[in-house]
C-alpha cells in the first residue's frame, strides 16, 4: 500500500512537470478574472505617427472620448472608427502597445486580466520573430485593444500592471 501511495505521488509531480505553459494559471486566493472582448489586434501598425511613442510597451485606459482623441494619432484610422464604436457608458478599453520595433514579425496579444484588491493585472505575451527569419525593415508599433464591461470594473479605480512575456513567433 505504502508503495502504491507513493508511486503516486511521483506520478502527479511528473504530470505537473509536463503540463503545457499554455495552461491557465491558477487565481491568487482574493483575485478575479476579468473578461475581455477584443476590439484590434494589429501586429503591421506602421501608418501612424510615433513621435510620442517609445521602444517601451505602454498600457492606456480608455474610458472617455478624450481618452480616444489623446491616442488617435497612434491607431489606424479604421481602429479608431471600432474603438468609437465601443459604448463608453456600459464599458471602458484597454490598449496595450508592444513599443516600436524596427522590423516587421513582432506582434502581442492580451492572454488574461485579473484583478487583485486594486490593481488590475494585464497578461500579455510579445512575440518576436525567430532566430534568422527575414524581416522587413520598417517601424512598427503592434498593439491590442480590448473592450471591458463597466459592471465589472472601473478603470478609473485601479492601478493597472502589464505582466509581459516575449516568445518566439511562430513559423507560418
Amino acid at each position: 500500500m505504502r508503495s502504491t501511495i507513493t508511486l503516486l505521488l511521483v506520478l502527479m509531480m511528473v504530470t505537473a512537470g509536463c503540463q503545457s505553459s499554455n495552461a491557465t494559471p491558477t487565481l491568487q486566493p482574493g483575485e478575479v478574472e476579468i473578461p475581455f472582448e477584443t476590439v484590434v489586434l494589429d501586429d503591421e501598425a506602421s501608418a501612424m505617427n510615433f513621435e510620442d511613442m517609445g521602444t517601451d510597451p505602454q498600457v492606456f485606459a480608455i474610458t472617455t472620448q478624450d481618452d480616444i482623441a489623446e491616442i488617435e494619432s497612434l491607431i489606424t484610422p479604421e481602429s479608431v472608427d471600432l474603438l468609437q464604436e465601443v459604448d463608453l457608458n456600459t464599458h471602458s478599453a484597454l490598449v496595450v502597445f508592444r513599443g516600436l520595433q524596427g522590423c516587421s514579425g513582432f506582434g502581442l496579444a492580451i492572454e488574461r486580466l485579473h484583478l487583485q484588491q486594486d490593481t488590475l493585472i494585464i497578461d500579455v505575451q510579445f512575440w518576436q520573430p525567430p532566430p534568422n527569419t527575414a524581416c522587413s525593415n520598417v517601424v512598427i508599433s503592434p498593439y491590442h485593444i480590448i473592450k471591458l464591461d463597466k459592471s465589472l470594473i472601473s478603470l478609473d479605480h485601479v492601478q493597472l500592471v502589464l505582466h509581459s512575456q516575449v516568445v518566439e513567433r511562430p513559423r507560418g
